[in-house]
């Protein structure tokens, strides 16, 4: 069964950087081309760390339903903890947020992050095996450095995406690339 969508608005939440002013165009690249399927009534851009900022972007859409999606590769600090605090969802006694509220006549849904769905897997493998075909002078079999062969799922609180990554590309016979995890630590108060 498809739903109908035409009710509602999708907002595409980024990261961004203030230090890399092509961070955002992932993003602008996704909202325009799901404004051209026109399946949504609206579709928004928002980011952390850049504007158009979260708060802004909410308060311009005007349909009854809006579903709000990370486009981060995997589950983790920032979408976990971070961005449901900042969009007002509720946090529960466990410490997780609600993922679903209710404000002014509209019921705003908290999506997992887009890079959990197991078609970004083989899309990250697709993505550096070109880098790697493309650019075979960056592989030196001397020291086995693959820099551009390299899926990272920073802040990964969740390692399975990244075995499921590893564990998809060793399958694929892809040899080239790794893997790896970065792992974010709180400082201490």
């Amino acid at each position: 069964m498809v739903d109908d969508f035409s009710d509602s608005a999708l907002v595409l939440l980024g990261h961004g950087s203030t230090l890399n002013v092509d961070s955002a165009s992932p993003t602008y690249q996704h909202t325009d081309a799901l404004r051209d399927r026109n399946i949504f009534a609206q579709v928004e851009e928002a980011f952390w760390k850049l504007e158009p900022g979260l708060g802004a972007v909410l308060r311009g859409v005007f349909t009854r339903r809006v579903f709000v999606v990370p486009l981060f590769i995997s589950e983790g600090y920032f979408t976990e903890e971070v961005l449901p605090r900042e969009l007002g969802f509720a946090q529960r006694e466990d410490g997780s947020f609600e993922t679903t509220r209710n404000e002014n006549g509209q019921t705003i849904h908290y999506c997992g992050p887009i890079g959990t769905h197991d078609s970004m897997t083989g899309a990250l493998i697709a993505r550096a095996k070109g880098i790697v075909e493309a650019h075979p002078f960056l592989y030196d079999p001397a020291t086995a450095v693959k820099p551009s062969s390299n899926l990272q799922w920073a802040h990964a609180r969740h390692p399975g995406a990244l075995r499921r990554g590893a564990d998809a590309a060793a399958a694929e016979g892809s040899n080239g690339i790794e893997c790896s995890l970065f792992e974010m630590r709180r400082a201490s108060p």
